[in-house]
């Protein structure tokens, strides 16, 4: 049982920190596709 909870315990932050790059993702990729968008009806 305490095993588990710990293993919960650690799992936390990795769990937190890959919610987090998930958003990250989200938000930072269709910038990027604007951007690269523009650049190539610039030409």
């Amino acid at each position: 049982m305490f095993f588990k909870l710990m293993m919960r315990l650690v799992a936390l932050p990795f769990r937190i920190m890959w919610g987090l790059s998930k958003l990250a993702l989200v938000l930072i990729l269709p910038i990027l596709m604007v951007k690269a968008f523009k650049m190539m009806h610039r030409r």
